[in-house]
C-alpha cells in the first residue's frame, strides 16, 4: 500500500529458458518453465521458495500456451496441449490432472486444444475452460465448452461451443 520494497530474493533460473509468473493469489506466486514443464511456488510475503520444482504431466502442445488460475487452496494450470494440471497451493503436490481425449482426425492436433486469452472462468467450484481454439482455419467440429470440478478434475459437464473467444 505504500510502494515501499517489501523483500528481494535472488533466484537461479536455467538460462534462455521461457519463464514467467503464471499466478499469483492467496500470497503465493507460481513461475512455470514452459521448456521443461515445471512449476515453482514462491511467498508473496517473503519471496522464499515454498515448493518445486513439480513436472507437470502435457504432451508436446503443452509446452506452446499455457494459463492458470489460483482458486480453493489450488493452482490450476491449463495448455494448449489440452491438459489441466491442479497443483496444491502450498505443497505444490500435484492433486489431479485433466488428459484430453482424442479427437482422431477431427483436429490437426489429435487432441481437442485448451484456448487461453481470456476464456476461462473458475465459480460455484468449477473450472469453466474452452476446448476449441481461435475463431481461424482449419475450423474443426466438436469443440466443447468444459466444466470441471475443481476438487477431482472430473467433467461436470461440457456443451458444444466453439468458444475460442468466449
Amino acid at each position: 500500500s505504500t510502494g515501499a520494497q517489501m523483500w528481494i530474493e535472488n533466484v537461479s533460473l536455467p538460462l534462455d529458458h521461457s519463464i514467467s509468473v503464471v499466478a499469483a493469489n492467496n500470497d503465493v506466486f507460481v513461475l512455470q518453465d514452459k521448456d521443461t514443464d515445471q512449476a515453482w511456488g514462491y511467498s508473496l510475503t517473503s519471496g522464499k521458495q515454498l515448493w518445486g520444482p513439480v513436472d507437470l504431466p502435457g504432451n508436446a502442445l503443452s509446452h506452446l500456451s499455457n494459463q492458470a488460475d489460483i482458486a480453493y487452496g489450488r493452482m490450476y494450470i491449463w495448455d494448449i496441449g489440452g491438459y489441466v494440471n491442479a497443483l496444491d497451493l502450498q505443497t505444490g503436490k500435484l492433486d489431479w490432472t485433466y488428459t484430453p481425449p482424442s479427437s482422431g482426425y477431427n483436429t490437426p492436433y489429435g487432441i481437442y486444444p485448451l484456448w487461453g486469452f481470456g476464456t476461462d472462468s473458475i465459480a460455484d467450484g468449477k473450472l469453466f475452460l474452452s476446448a476449441s481454439r481461435m475463431y481461424d482455419p482449419p475450423m474443426f467440429t466438436n469443440g466443447q465448452r468444459l466444466a470441471l470440478n475443481c476438487t477431482d478434475g472430473s467433467v461436470v459437464w461440457s456443451t458444444l461451443s466453439f468458444s475460442g473467444r468466449a
